[in-house]
């Protein structure tokens, strides 16, 4: 649940306000200079510890809404799973100030809609293969929501010449994603997108198609084909509920509130420092219990306010089978 990190903010030292409106350190026994005072040698500041405990809570709440969900609903977790594979042939095309690589559309097979075929289904990315024509230091890899023509990932990476694994392991919830190479310093060679992949071969999971567009243009101008330039992916389509979350984070303000607060009581009691912030287990244990409540009781309450449609194709909706025993003949 990435896009939960920062939702709430730090109040103090010039820090802009999160979306949310919810500031941790205005939780009771919270405080700016309490924050500071748990920081070890490897966080340095305050910084360093909300780093830490926002990705702790992120990943915690995360496995408890999906705990909470399975109590209503089975999801049909992977969808479709394709790797482009290696098979480069020799046509190339000459360096240039453009992103070049793949468009993954959700919505192809629907016509004349700006919709998913599910709001659960997500983009799973796990490893990106790049042929490079050379050595290339700093290169990058952009990640594009092709709808809102926004950035909405980026990795730089040391290119070698030949292939080039980049671990990705991330999920996105954009309805249409463009992933591009800058290119400004690569002359790329033909990667053909197997036929199994393109169009609604997919299984109408997903559409894929290669695509090239001047880096600085609008990303919607791209221009598609068959060929990735030299972008290969090991990519899936999964449903996950990362989406809707992720599209009504408000509901979900308040228990990640309170976990954030219990998280910081953790950082607390296990913190390396010595001072009147650490050496006062009782109190800390006393408001991670606090916390702790309010976050199960909150949680459950959002959940509850959000119903699935049971006809969605995310959703597993085959009656579960009762076996009864009897000693009877």
């Amino acid at each position: 649940m990435d896009c939960l990190i920062d939702y709430i903010g730090v109040l103090g030292c010039g820090s802009s306000e999160p979306h949310s409106g919810l500031y941790v350190n205005s939780l009771p026994g919270i405080s700016l200079k309490s924050i500071e005072a748990l920081a070890d040698a490897e966080q340095s500041n305050y910084l360093g510890v909300w780093d830490d405990v926002q990705l702790r809570a992120s990943k915690k709440i995360g496995l408890d809404i999906v705990s909470q969900f399975s109590k209503r609903y089975k999801l049909d977790a992977t969808q479709k799973t394709i790797d482009l594979g290696k098979n480069i042939v020799s046509t190339t095309i000459a360096n240039s100030a453009q992103y070049r690589g793949i468009l993954f559309d959700l919505d192809y097979s629907l016509d004349n809609v700006q919709w998913k075929q599910s709001a659960l289904q997500v983009h799973y990315i796990q490893t990106l293969y790049f042929y490079s024509s050379g050595v290339v230091n700093g290169a990058t890899v952009k990640f594009f929501d092709y709808d809102l023509n926004t950035e909405v990932d980026s990795i730089t990476f040391d290119a070698v010449g030949g292939w080039n694994t980049i671990q990705v392991n991330s999920t996105y919830t954009e309805r249409r994603l463009f992933i591009g190479v800058d290119c400004t310093n690569f002359t790329t060679s033909y990667l053909e997108i197997p036929s199994s992949a393109s169009l609604c071969s997919f299984a109408c999971g997903s559409y894929i198609q290669g695509g090239l567009v001047t880096i600085g243009d609008d990303i919607s101008t791209l221009t598609e084909s068959e060929n990735t330039h030299g972008l290969s992916v090991v990519y899936s389509v999964k449903c996950k509920y990362d989406a809707i979350v992720c599209k009504n984070k408000e509901s979900f303000a308040l228990p990640l509130w309170y976990l954030l607060g219990s998280e910081l009581m953790v950082e607390r009691m296990n913190s390396e420092r010595i001072n009147k912030w650490t050496v006062d287990r009782k109190q800390a244990e006393e408001l991670k219990a606090y916390y702790d409540t309010e976050y199960e009781k909150s949680l459950t309450q959002a959940i509850e306010g959000i119903t699935i449609d049971e006809s969605d194709e995310c959703i597993w909706c085959d009656p579960l089978i009762a076996i009864r025993e009897s000693n009877f003949w």
